[in-house]
């Protein structure tokens, strides 16, 4: 599919800790587009974007052209203007508070005019997250290169895949990267013309890893899927679950043991068969 593949190395379990403090870091980007921009439905102003080119994980446009960035190695949380670091935080040995203060303090400049000169507050959003010390007082680690550079890759190889399928299924939403529970993925939509919440839809994407599967895995979760149907087969190492969500999963610890070409070949073949197989499984395909 493409050159741009990051083969993946590293142990899953090595990636645990790191992960968990991106995931708290990444809240600021909730906090912010909470705080400057229109609230929408589907929380859709929260998410963030992979830049491949950057490899940064990019909040969606604020006022006047800039956004907020973070950078997994180094680690640090960065303002942009027009694509363009103008100033940057180290989280690295930082604490989240500090972390805000600096944000809050940077944001305030650049659109305090447009808020009378008051003081920006940034409320992290209060809904259930991973339990780590750097949600209370504790710094983020130092140390944490390794780990991150390897979470980028997977978030980069996601949103490589991810969006080449999207780009193909034309009843898909946006690939994007949602703060609340870290995963980047979308929707196929199987009949636009009910409303969203009662539409035969698929979940497609990846999750860095969460507290029932503590590593990087891609789901594909048809909805609702009928009671008593027989799953089909998939390919090996893919397989249906119904322990931490119902659907089809890939685990990073099946890839990892392959080698790079075929680490790419057999997540897009993932894709493209588990989705295939849950169109079929779904009443009402529009």
């Amino acid at each position: 599919m493409s050159t741009t593949w990051k083969p993946l190395t590293l142990a899953p379990a090595a990636m645990v800790d790191a992960r968990k403090q991106l995931h708290w870091a990444v809240q600021l980007a909730a906090a912010t587009a909470d705080a400057l921009m229109e609230s929408l439905p589907d929380d859709s102003h929260t998410n963030l974007h992979w830049n491949d080119a950057s490899s940064l994980l990019v909040g969606n446009p604020l006022p006047d052209g800039y956004r907020i960035a973070f950078k997994l190695v180094p680690f640090g949380v960065h303002l942009q203007k027009d694509g363009k670091t103008v100033a940057e935080f180290a989280l690295s040995g930082h604490t989240l508070e500090e972390a805000r203060g600096w944000l809050a303090n940077a944001l305030s400049e650049v659109v305090g005019e447009k808020r009378g000169g008051q003081k920006l507050q940034l409320k992290l959003r209060d809904y259930e997250m991973p339990e780590h010390p750097v949600a209370t007082s504790a710094a983020f680690s130092t140390g944490m290169d390794a780990a991150l550079d390897e979470l980028g890759k997977h978030f980069a190889n996601a949103n490589l895949c991810l969006k080449a399928f999207a780009d193909t299924e034309s009843r898909a939403t946006p690939v994007a990267v949602w703060p609340h529970h870290f995963d980047i993925g979308g929707i196929v939509i199987l009949d636009p013309n009910k409303p969203f919440k009662e539409a035969p839809q698929i979940g497609f994407g990846m999750s860095p890893g969460d507290a029932q599967i503590d590593e990087p895995y891609y789901y594909i979760t048809p909805w609702p899927l009928p009671q008593g149907v027989d799953l089909p087969e998939l390919a090996s190492p893919a397989r249906w679950t119904s322990k931490a969500f119902t659907g089809a999963l890939l685990l990073a610890s099946d890839l990892i043991a392959l080698d790079a070409a075929s680490q790419e070949k057999t997540l897009s073949e993932f894709l493209r068969s588990a989705i295939d197989a849950s169109i079929a499984l779904l009443p009402d395909q529009g």
